[in-house]
């Protein structure tokens, strides 16, 4: 019996022993193993930094990791790294030295290219100046915006990955404009007579323009559906985009009539018509209707629906606010809840 449970332990360790036999990273993962070669637009000590902090190069470079896997990764990042600069033709190859201490990485960057013109084929309806200007400028505010996807005379992002986020761009902002059925198509082709990449949008099917149906208002008591539907900014309003329901949302905040408003939607836009849903909460005791409140009116319902009149001090005015779990400004105007 002892021998055969010694056989059998020896039958079933044996695959871990050969795991364990493998070439592994051991200290190959560390920055100073890593040595460049061939790299002209970047400098070794900036692609080495962009390998630490990325977290597929961490994971590949553990100690006990298969060491050709961490090599394959290695090349694969820094490839990648250099498709996104404007280096569609780079090529990295990651071997170990003779004495298998250093990881010797080999680069072949090819010719850069930048953000060139943009071609827009196919487009019917839809205003091609405004599609560019979304692609080539910052979205939102400018600390805090998105960075455009073609960033004119910076360099051009090539691959698969840069190619999808260009196209879910392109149809974001036509839903922006409207058309929620179309299809499209993005390439990015250098020119190698003019140094630049060309952005090629090809609109294989435009789709019509998605129409505003019915509008449903819910939850007013004291306000009509058309006051509130005017507060809104919906009225005479045919047709439908992705920014409407933000206009509308925003509208009904800036009247100040409302605790909480919310716009819905309410069907499919690919369809071609959609309808929308206003729901709102009002104040206990509200103007009436189609009236906007008024600085001195909000004041006055915000204290007839329970929020308190401003105290003679701060310091009062604090912990009075801590009593009714809100807080507020020096202005005592409602800021969020606790």
């Amino acid at each position: 019996m002892r021998y055969r449970f010694s056989l059998t332990l020896f039958v079933i360790f044996m695959p871990f022993c050969r795991l364990d036999a493998q070439a592994l990273v051991g200290l190959l993962g560390r920055s100073d193993s890593l040595q460049i070669r061939g790299n002209h637009y970047f400098s070794e000590p900036s692609i080495i930094g962009a390998l630490m902090r990325s977290p597929d190069f961490l994971i590949a470079a553990h100690p006990k990791a298969s060491r050709a896997a961490f090599l394959e990764t290695t090349a694969r990042l820094i490839q990648a790294g250099y498709l996104v600069q404007g280096h569609p033709e780079a090529k990295v190859v990651a071997t170990l030295s003779e004495d298998e201490q250093k990881v010797q990485i080999e680069v072949h960057e090819g010719p850069f290219y930048a953000c060139g013109a943009i071609e827009v084929k196919g487009a019917k309806e839809m205003p091609i100046p405004a599609l560019k200007a979304f692609l080539t400028e910052v979205s939102g505010t400018e600390s805090g915006g998105e960075q455009p996807v073609w960033d004119i005379e910076k360099p051009a992002p090539f691959g698969e990955q840069a190619r999808v986020r260009v196209e879910k761009r392109v149809l974001e902002q036509m839903k922006f404009m409207g058309f929620f059925s179309a299809e499209v198509s993005v390439r990015i082709h250098p020119d190698r007579d003019a140094g630049d990449a060309r952005l090629e949008i090809s609109i294989l099917e435009e789709g019509p323009l998605c129409s505003l149906g019915e509008i449903r208002v819910e939850g007013n008591q004291r306000h009509t559906n058309e006051a509130i539907i005017g507060f809104a900014g919906l009225s005479g309003k045919p047709l439908f985009t992705s920014a409407l329901i933000q206009g509308a949302e925003a509208s009904l905040r800036a009247s100040r009539c409302f605790l909480s408003q919310q716009v819905l939607l309410d069907g499919d836009p690919k369809d071609g018509v959609v309808d929308l849903v206003i729901r709102v909460r009002e104040y206990e005791k509200s103007p009436a209707s189609g009236q906007t409140c008024r600085k001195k009116m909000r004041c006055f319902f915000g204290q007839q629906n329970g929020y308190p009149k401003q105290p003679p001090s701060a310091r009062t005015w604090r912990c009075c606010s801590r009593q009714r779990g809100l807080i507020f400004n020096s202005a005592g105007s409602f800021l969020r809840k606790v």
